[in-house]
């Protein structure tokens, strides 16, 4: 058990410091990428301080509607806007393009957050 929480501790202060140091790269107009360790990118979707609020607008990076996400691989994750068609377009080919090619893959689903949590996203 205690090294069960040992692990679990680690990977929460590697997931903490990921979360801090995490950037935004625009990957086409109104979509970016947030790049964080390298390793990880996944679990930035564990802190909804990156989800909620005016964030996107305040860093300069407005979406257009809630954040749409796509997590292809455990080191990717691409966000855009649920009323950016184009954006939304762009997720859906690089998540498969990703996902038919990478060894960490994880899913070629877009997910909405609204209200709190991430949902399928089927728009």
């Amino acid at each position: 058990m205690k090294a069960l929480f040992r692990t679990v501790s680690l990977l929460l202060a590697v997931t903490v410091a990921a979360a801090a140091a995490a950037q935004q790269a625009l990957v086409s107009e109104g979509t970016y990428m947030l790049v964080a360790d390298g390793s990880y990118e996944a679990s930035l979707l564990l802190f909804d301080e990156i989800w909620t609020g005016d964030i996107w607008h305040d860093s300069g990076l407005p979406l257009s509607g809630d954040p749409v996400i796509a997590v292809p691989a455990r080191d990717v994750l691409l966000v855009t806007g649920s009323r950016d068609e184009r954006g939304l377009a762009t997720l859906r080919r690089i998540a498969a393009e990703i996902v038919a090619s990478e060894p960490y893959r994880l899913t070629d689903r877009l997910f909405i957050y609204r209200e709190g949590r991430f949902r399928a996203f089927d728009g």
